[in-house]
């Protein structure tokens, strides 16, 4: 009360006041105009049937298929489980669900699947190999009686993954977790080793599930002490190109050469879209596979966790810690927040933007235009849209009348107006005279940064590998922005996410670039026919995308991500894990 009768007495606060709360409403109301983007009309729909729209349909089906499976009680998660794993879950499953009720997660066991994918070969390794396949590992984190006792510093991946097993090592037993510092993936195991680990795998399920309840551990898995273990020297490839590394994890018969074939974005199997083995083209077409940043890879099995790999590596996965981190470079957030909300979809420019580095392997004079980020800013610039990059598109877009022999100066004038894109950076400093370099900065001019929060204002944002994968795609979901998300590396969430529902997945090789943008922006043909823009999708993307990123990508399921994964790696590494397993409901029964 007497703050208020002092305002009453000084009418330069009243006046203050009343200006923060005039600027706070433009603030956060304001029309941002860019060039590059344009306030758009809301929600237009057409009536002209287009074949995305049946591929967008057949997606949402199949999100709403996959989410029905969802379980509540602990006993329906086991059953879950044991139909679609073939063994029992392992011991201190039932923490595991009873976290994941308290955090109120969506419980779908396919969720899980890429665990399984990346753990089910070790089956057919003795548990002693795998204690002692990297006992001397540097980057190891360590988990004694319930508390992680080694981070390894001076990495950032180290130290954030150490911060998430921390916060689950209550429930976890002993066991050594040896890391992946590096950006890149590290094992490529020829497949027929795998293929003959995975037979022995599939006899191991049927020993256990033959065994009877009575004859089931249900004690936490125990770590033999490494004196114990095996140890054996592997040997290490630093040195030539990884492509034929790549190959030999192909099953024979994709091995041989191979046509391109049709776009596996036209589907919402994700999957597809990262087979390599059925898309040899790619081996020219990014950077990380003509001449990855780092090359340190082995062709033995052994349990290094990872952010990402690439199909066919071998490398566990888990959440990236870039996701997992409020650092403003993966989340843009700022003092007054991250803005991902404060701009309605209606008051976004009507385009898209791209702000980035030219990471994404080495590039030399020969290699540099065929790197994916270098082609991502090249096709969205009106200066390079050639007749040559028409013509290789999947181009001209449905509904239009355009010709790909006079597209050209049509595409030009398009992406003047609904693309900004560019590099803050090409990594080639003035004094570096390689050929590589040299065309890199004749041919892209080094384009303002963009605040990650300011890219907010865009309809649609694109997100590309780099070296890896990119550590922004997790904030753009969480925007209220639709992501469009080309990339060729396997990722924790992938079984979490639909595209074509949750955000639009574009081919590495950015020919379906065009066509797709044009069937949210529009585009016109200079004549009576045209594409009309399907805005109303659009935002529907985007909208339902921020809503399950904020039911399934939280910070909360990063760690029971992390706490499943490592439950099941403990159990693996256990000399008698044909024995362990959750076991109470069938001795209840």
């Amino acid at each position: 009360m007497l703050y208020l009768r002092n305002i009453r007495r000084n009418p330069h606060q009243i006046l203050l006041i009343v200006f923060c709360l005039l600027a706070g409403t433009w603030w956060f109301t304001r029309d941002d105009r860019h060039a590059g983007g344009q306030v758009y009309d809301h929600l237009s729909r057409p009536n002209t049937p287009h074949p995305l729209d049946d591929v967008i349909e057949k997606a949402r089906e199949a999100h709403d298929n996959r989410i029905s499976t969802e379980t509540t009680g602990i006993y329906g998660a086991v059953y879950v489980y044991r139909n679609l794993r073939g063994r029992h879950p392992p011991p201190g499953f039932e923490k595991w669900h009873a976290r994941a009720v308290r955090s109120q997660a969506v419980i779908v066991e396919s969720f899980f699947d890429q665990i399984y994918e990346d753990l089910e070969p070790f089956w057919g390794i003795e548990p002693a190999d795998i204690r002692g396949a990297l006992a001397d590992w540097k980057w190891t984190l360590r988990v004694r009686n319930g508390k992680i006792t080694d981070v390894p510093q001076g990495r950032f991946r180290s130290r954030v993954w150490g911060d998430m097993i921390r916060e689950v090592a209550a429930d976890l037993p002993d066991m050594d977790v040896a890391i992946n510092p590096l950006d890149e993936p590290r094992l490529f195991v020829p497949w027929s080793k795998i293929d003959s680990l995975m037979k022995a795998a599939s006899a191991q399920r049927e020993r256990m599930m033959s065994l009877p309840a009575s004859h089931m551990l249900t004690r936490q898995p125990k770590l033999v002490a490494s004196a114990l273990d095996k140890k054996s020297n592997h040997k290490w490839i630093t040195k030539g190109e990884l492509w034929s590394h790549v190959l030999q994890t192909c099953p024979p018969d994709k091995q041989e050469p191979q046509i391109e074939r049709a776009l596996a974005t036209r589907t919402a199997n994700w999957t597809e879209t990262k087979d390599i083995c059925s898309n040899h083209h790619w081996a020219k077409q990014h950077g990380s596979l003509i001449k990855p940043a780092t090359l340190n890879i082995c062709t033995d099995l052994l349990p290094i966790f990872s952010a990402a790999k690439l199909h066919g590596s071998n490398d566990i996965l888990l959440p990236p810690p870039s996701y997992y981190t409020d650092d403003a470079l993966f989340t843009g957030k700022g003092w007054f927040g991250d803005g991902k909300t404060s701009t309605a979809w209606r008051r976004k420019l009507h385009g898209l933007v791209w702000r980035g580095k030219a990471t994404g392997g080495l590039v030399d004079e020969s290699t540099w235009q065929a790197s994916q980020r270098q082609r991502l800013v090249s096709m969205l610039n009106a200066s390079d849209a050639s007749s040559n990059s028409v013509n290789s598109q999947d181009w001209p877009p449905a509904g239009s009348a355009a010709t790909t022999t006079t597209g050209h100066q049509q595409v030009s004038n398009w992406l003047a107006n609904v693309a900004d894109a560019g590099f803050t950076d090409t990594f080639c400093p003035p004094s570096d005279t390689t050929k590589g370099c040299k065309g890199m900065t004749s041919h892209f001019k080094r384009a303002s940064p963009i605040a990650m929060k300011k890219q907010y204002n865009w309809k649609y944002l694109p997100d590309i590998d780099g070296n890896s994968l990119s550590g922004r795609f997790r904030a753009f979901l969480t925007s209220n922005s639709s992501p469009m998300k080309a990339t060729v590396f396997k990722e924790w969430h992938d079984n979490r996410l639909m595209p074509w529902v949750h955000f639009i997945p574009l081919d590495i090789t950015l020919r379906d670039l065009w066509s797709t943008m044009a069937y949210f922006l529009g585009f016109s043909d200079g004549g009576s026919s045209g594409v009309q823009a399907h805005d109303f999708e659009g935002e529907r993307i985007a909208t339902e995308g921020r809503l399950w990123a904020g039911k399934v990508l939280r910070r909360e399921d990063m760690l029971l991500y992390v706490h499943r994964a490592l439950l099941e790696y403990g159990r693996l590494c256990d000399d008698e894990r044909d024995r362990l397993g959750f076991t109470d409901d069938w001795r209840a029964g």
